[in-house]
């Protein structure tokens, strides 16, 4: 490796520990930024023009100074760069465009029955299209679009050459590559949804997320890292909650996603979930009904992930606004169940409901800009 080669690395390494550095401990002045990172002032006034000229970072408000002149400190401008995130669903294209912050900037919902065909996804390509110019994104300054599938993904965008996605049979994200000419990030919806409550959320402490939408995944955080299964990772759906119970679409009885997927829910209910929740709400007894056994089987299910994991269990996906408001009837079954004692609160809802996995696959592009 040559001299300016090795140079050239340095300068790089040393611009992104300094946007990493204002990221995670926001505006430093060049006197913090010299300590922290052991850099020297010249070399942190070289780098801070170089990253202005991309517009990534400016000079903030000028601080109280002890004696000479007040000192301004460096700030990145998180609407420097932007990333989209797609979350495909059985019924549904839901959209999200993030800054650096991360903080969501938009959002859209589209009905769009999945397919798997070319056709198919061209309607999401133009819908994709469409979100860009309705919000006057430069796409100059745009890291890319990840998508969110209902689909086991073994790593990145690399589909598991054994999965038989159940909600999307036929997924092949070759036809993604094909329609959007070019490689595409394509990642499982319970993963996406739990790294946003991480990365977007600021959770610090280890938690299991489940997912609860058309079907419903989860994921596992614990020292800061996604824990990774040999092959397909959290298939919470499939918990027996039940047995002998519902048929489930995998074939066996007794699943948890026969019970509390959104899809479970409008059978038995045999109208949409905007209709189930207005009756409910309007004191409609067979709902009743409906809404206390699902109650009672997700309180046993979260249980169950507290008893092996000792850790808080965050509720995502369609159902948890809806989770939201009876969220302290789910903590009494969930104490109920609890052998050692009555503690409940481990249980709460994610931040970002429905929108979560997409969220979470906008912010992996963030997260690859920032590292």
């Amino acid at each position: 490796m040559n001299r300016a080669s090795t140079n050239k690395e340095v300068r790089i390494n040393n611009q992104k520990n300094i946007v990493n550095t204002l990221f995670r401990y926001g505006p430093m002045t060049k006197q913090e930024l010299s300590t922290r990172l052991n850099l020297s002032l010249p070399t942190i006034s070289v780098i801070y023009k170089n990253l202005a000229a991309k517009g990534l970072v400016a000079h903030g408000e000028k601080l109280e100074s002890t004696g000479g002149r007040r000192p301004s400190p460096i700030m990145l401008v998180f609407d420097a760069r932007l990333s989209i995130g797609v979350g495909i669903s059985t019924n549904h294209v839901r959209l999200v465009l993030v800054n650096l912050g991360p903080t969501i900037l938009s959002t859209q919902k589209h009905p769009l029955p999945y397919s798997g065909t070319v056709e198919y996804w061209q309607k999401v390509k133009q819908l994709v299209r469409n979100f860009i110019e309705e919000n006057k994104v430069d796409e100059s300054i745009l890291l890319g679009v990840g998508f969110s599938v209902q689909a086991p993904i073994k790593s990145g965008s690399v589909i598991l050459p054994s999965a038989k996605p159940i909600d999307m049979t036929g997924f092949e994200p070759e036809i993604l590559e094909q329609v959007f000419e070019g490689p595409i990030a394509v990642y499982n919806d319970a993963k996406m949804a739990c790294l946003a409550q991480v990365w977007g959320a600021g959770e610090e402490d280890d938690l299991v997320y489940l997912m609860l939408s058309s079907g419903i995944g989860g994921a596992i955080i614990t020292d800061h890292r996604l824990l990774r299964g040999a092959s397909k990772n959290a298939e919470f759906g499939h918990m027996i909650v039940r047995e002998n119970g519902r048929l489930c679409h995998c074939g066996q009885r007794g699943c948890l996603g026969a019970y509390c997927s959104t899809r479970a829910l409008q059978d038995q209910a045999g109208v949409n979930m905007e209709d189930f929740f207005k009756e409910l709400k309007a004191g409609n007894p067979s709902f009743h009904s409906i809404w206390d056994e699902y109650l009672d089987v997700l309180a046993l299910a979260v249980r169950n992930l507290y008893m092996i994991f000792d850790t808080d269990i965050v509720i995502g996906g369609e159902m948890s606004e809806h989770i939201a408001k009876y969220l302290d009837r789910l903590r009494q079954r969930v104490a109920r169940l609890n052998p050692f004692g009555n503690q409940s609160d481990f249980v709460r809802i994610g931040s970002f409901g429905e929108y979560d996995s997409a969220f979470g696959a906008a912010l992996l592009h963030n997260d690859k800009f920032l590292s």
